[in-house]
């Protein structure tokens, strides 16, 4: 019975830790999409482009994914607003994903975005490893 207890209890400790570092990792993820969101606002492409994961830009070349999100701002205006519309955690067996949703207000049109960030089992790094951005219709 006493080994039980012991079994029990440090299960219970286990479960404890487990969401405490999921806690973490979370507060981390959502960190750095704010900190995309700042860069892309400011125009800042150097910094929003350090935060992709190396894969992520394997697939979208840097100068073709800029020029995408540089023709928001050209044809939407200014970035004014960023409204969460969901956030989830799915794990895997290679490490967690933290998937954002927002809606991207510009000054003349709106645009849905899904950012998802890619936390490792490996080590501690995070990093943006999926974006969508599909622009909404524009108003004049």
């Amino acid at each position: 019975m006493k080994r039980l207890s012991k079994l029990l209890l440090a299960f219970l400790l286990l479960l404890g830790l487990n969401g405490c570092i999921e806690a973490e990792y979370q507060g981390q993820a959502t960190q750095l999409v704010e900190q995309w969101h700042n860069a892309f606002k400011a125009g800042d492409m150097d910094t929003a482009f350090s935060l992709y994961d190396k894969g992520f830009l394997a697939d979208h070349p840097r100068i073709t994914w800029e020029k995408k999100l540089l023709g928001l701002t050209q044809s939407y205006g200014a970035l004014k607003e960023i409204r969460p519309t969901f956030q989830r955690k799915d794990p895997s067996v290679a490490g967690d994903y933290y998937v954002f949703g927002f809606i991207l207000v510009f000054e003349k049109g709106s645009a849905s975005e899904t950012l998802t960030v890619f936390k490792s089992l490996k080590d501690d790094k995070l990093s943006i490893a999926g974006q969508t951005i599909q622009p909404k219709a524009r108003s004049q």
